[in-house]
């Protein structure tokens, strides 16, 4: 094949089936103690969170990895080479000379062999590099945003317009957009507070929801859960949490009602990550981005089980009209 990919270096995790299981192994050695017998929320999750990151950095280890970047044609096999400067060829000929009737035939039908023998080689290619991805529905959608011509170019330098200044420091322009992202939800609080408020009917009811204690439910919670690598602030990735559930589900029942219990929501969950999304216009001006929060996945099934009971509730008692 030809070599038509370059490298580059990053640091990062490497979540393999040896690691995963040398993890799981590594939490069911573990004692604790500290987390059960904490009965402040903060405190308990705290305990939680320090044992459970110190078998997660034993079993993945920050490691320098060398990536092979997929440039374009990566599927264009050095048996394809010959065929495609041929093709070229006859094609130059069809174009400038008046050519015989078998001549053209055999244009024709080498012309279909030809893209049959393309198509062929870029399935292959793409069918392995999905397999290979860590993430094949994301994978997939890249190719198929490369195919219809809106693949993102790797190159490109990051940069944001403030006032009549381009900034190109990533330090500046985290700044800044944080800034603006909090301007803008203070901006959406205000004209809600100012009568810009949905026209919703709300069904007056006199019972109360009774918030009823956790137990093997922090199971199904994982349901909800993409299964993709993404992580919060504390760098666990979703899908490592569906896999270790087993080893720790007791002890998130136990934080969870606590929580619940105490009416606390823990300081550490209420740390996300935010990430600018481009939406559409002048790509320089942070007003034509959105942003998204990925918080931590302890705390995002903590609020899929906030929600299930809520809107429970709410259905119970038909308090929100269709």
């Amino acid at each position: 094949m030809v070599k038509n990919r370059r490298t580059k270096t990053v640091v990062r995790r490497k979540f393999t089936y040896n690691s995963i299981e040398e993890f799981k192994n590594l939490l069911s050695k573990e004692v604790w103690n500290d987390v059960y017998n904490c009965l402040d929320v903060n405190s308990s999750l705290e305990a939680f969170l320090g044992t459970f990151l110190h078998s997660f950095n034993i079993a993945f280890p920050y490691k320098v990895v060398n990536l092979r970047e997929r440039l374009n044609k990566r599927w264009l096999y050095k048996g394809l080479i010959p065929s495609s400067k041929r093709m070229k060829t006859l094609n130059n000929l069809k174009r400038t000379f008046t050519l015989t009737r078998e001549d053209l035939i055999y244009i024709e039908n080498y012309q279909r062999i030809y893209k049959k023998v393309l198509r062929e080689a870029k399935k292959r290619e793409n069918d392995s590099y999905v397999i290979e991805s860590t993430d094949r529905m994301k994978t997939m959608w890249r190719l198929i945003n490369r195919e219809i011509g809106k693949a993102p170019k790797n190159e490109e330098k990051l940069e944001m317009r403030i006032g009549n200044k381009l900034i190109s420091n990533p330090t500046e322009i985290t700044d800044k957009l944080n800034i603006h992202f909090v301007s803008t939800v203070e901006e959406l609080v205000k004209q809600k507070s100012n009568g810009s408020v949905y026209n919703l009917k709300i069904k007056q009811c006199r019972n109360s929801i009774f918030i009823y204690p956790v137990t093997e439910e922090v199971t199904s919670l994982t349901k909800s859960l993409t299964g993709k690598p993404t992580a919060g602030d504390d760098d666990i990735p979703e899908n490592l949490v569906k896999q270790c559930l087993q080893q720790i589900k007791g002890l998130l029942a136990h934080i969870y009602n606590l929580s619940l219990n105490s009416d606390v929501f823990p300081d550490i969950w209420k740390t996300a990550k935010m990430k600018p999304i481009y939406t559409k216009g002048d790509k320089y001006d942070m007003k034509n981005y959105r942003h998204i929060s990925v918080i931590m996945v302890f705390a995002k099934l903590f609020e899929r089980l906030m929600y299930n009971r809520i809107i429970f509730f709410f259905n119970e008692n038909k308090i929100l009209s269709k």
